[in-house]
């Protein structure tokens, strides 16, 4: 019979039951922050008796912290939850622009936020961004919360996004002056040949 192979899941379920999220991982990043922000202070610099004092303060703030979450355990969970909205926040801009790259947006023109292309694009990906849950509980405990999320899983669902980028781009097409390309400055040009 062949041995059992340990999943990821059964990793993470191990480091949560030692406190690794909850207490052991913040305790090393907090030693890390304060051995940055000390040595960036430079309180010790100068003295060569106090050469390894800046790890061992950093040290012994970090315990300070690790107490302090013991003792506090409603502040337990922040550090996972703070990172973990970061991580939705960044994934969530990272579909914004590969949205723009599928459409052809050059993100270094400065009138950028002026073309409806763009706005149909951001509407997409708040779209996306509400139908993956990305509000959480909150979006579920909440009547417009509820709401946006039945619009945008019908809207993506049903092909209807579609129609609002069909729309869009006839928008930009049909708008006087969209496509043109020729400059309507009939001003002087600065040319004083007279």
């Amino acid at each position: 019979m062949a041995p059992e192979v340990s999943g990821f899941s059964n990793i993470i379920s191990l480091l949560t039951g030692a406190d690794a999220f909850s207490l052991l991982f913040p305790f090393i990043l907090a030693w890390m922050l304060f051995l940055a922000a000390i040595e960036k202070a430079e309180i010790f610099k100068g003295s060569d008796s106090l050469n390894n004092a800046p790890p061992v303060m950093a040290m012994i703030l970090a315990f300070f912290t690790a107490r302090f979450l013991v003792a506090q355990p409603a502040y337990q969970d922040f550090f996972q939850v703070f990172f973990g909205k970061i991580v939705i926040g960044l994934a969530s801009i990272l579909g914004l622009l590969t949205l723009g790259a599928f459409t052809g947006f050059d993100y270094s023109d400065k009138d950028i936020f002026k073309k409806p292309l763009f706005g149909i694009a951001v509407l997409m990906a708040v779209a996306a961004f509400i139908w993956a849950g990305g509000f959480g509980p909150i979006a579920s405990q909440t009547n417009v919360g509820s709401t946006l999320a039945a619009i945008a899983s019908y809207t993506l669902e049903s092909g209807a996004i579609w129609l609002l980028v069909i729309g869009g781009a006839i928008w930009a097409v049909m708008k006087p002056g969209g496509s043109s390309g020729g400059d309507t400055d009939t001003g002087d040009d600065g040319d004083s040949d007279g």
